[in-house]
């Protein structure tokens, strides 16, 4: 009895570690086939397994599955979570320092400056070790400008039909920050964001924003290059 408990106890145990690499393989099943339900459900086990957890590959799924939510036309998909986008945002910032396979640059907190900066030493630099270099290159080139596209559209739904001018510049600061890691200077949305935080009488902001501005020469004449130094 005793040997037969032993045989049944490591037997569901292995089953436990084996079945949630699974759930990540199952997410990317699910997206393929367009069940976004199912999709989340298997990656949001994944994240509760600690063998997962702390995979790049986790993360990066899961960011795909809740920018798929975000962009999904069919109402029941859409209803999944009231704010995909974001969790889709912090999911590619989470894949991308958990792809670096040195343990100290897996703390970077791509939201603050200076781990920007250091982040971009580290891609540039050609010694850099990765867990999986094609997901990194697909998250830069392809799923952050995506995802910027969606922020800047969620920034004037706020701006122009709402008129949450605080909201608004939440959501260029994200799709800015989303466009600089993936190696771009969107500066028509830096303008953008500079109209909100005005509008929202965050006037440091917008001086540093349209300071940018000036820096960048953003104008298609001399009169709208002297309308930044004038704003």
């Amino acid at each position: 009895m005793k040997k037969l408990f032993i045989v049944l106890f490591f037997g569901v145990f292995s089953m436990s570690i084996f079945a949630q690499p699974a759930k990540v393989t199952s997410c990317w099943n699910y997206l393929k086939y367009g069940e976004l339900d199912k999709a989340k459900e298997a990656i949001e086990a994944a994240l509760q397994h600690e063998k997962t957890m702390n995979e790049t590959k986790t993360w990066y799924y899961r960011g795909n599955t809740y920018h798929a939510i975000q962009t999904t036309k069919e109402a029941k998909y859409k209803e999944l979570d009231p704010d995909p986008a974001t969790k889709a945002y912090d999911s590619y910032l989470k894949a991308i320092v958990l792809n670096f396979k040195d343990p100290a640059n897996k703390t970077i907190d791509l939201n603050k400056s200076e781990d920007i900066e250091k982040f971009f030493k580290l891609i540039m630099d050609k010694n850099t070790k990765y867990v999986d270099e094609d997901i990194l290159q697909d998250i830069i080139a392809v799923r952050l400008p995506a995802l910027a596209n969606v922020f800047v559209n969620k920034g004037v739904t706020e701006y122009k039909d709402k008129k949450n001018y605080a909201q608004a510049l939440t959501y260029f600061e994200s799709s800015l920050r989303l466009s600089g890691l993936a190696f771009r200077v969107d500066t028509p949305i830096i303008y953008y964001a500079a109209l909100a935080a005005e509008k929202s009488n965050n006037f440091p902001k917008a001086v540093n924003l349209y300071g940018k501005l000036t820096l960048l020469k953003y104008g298609a004449d001399k009169k709208e290059k002297a309308n930044m130094y004038f704003y």
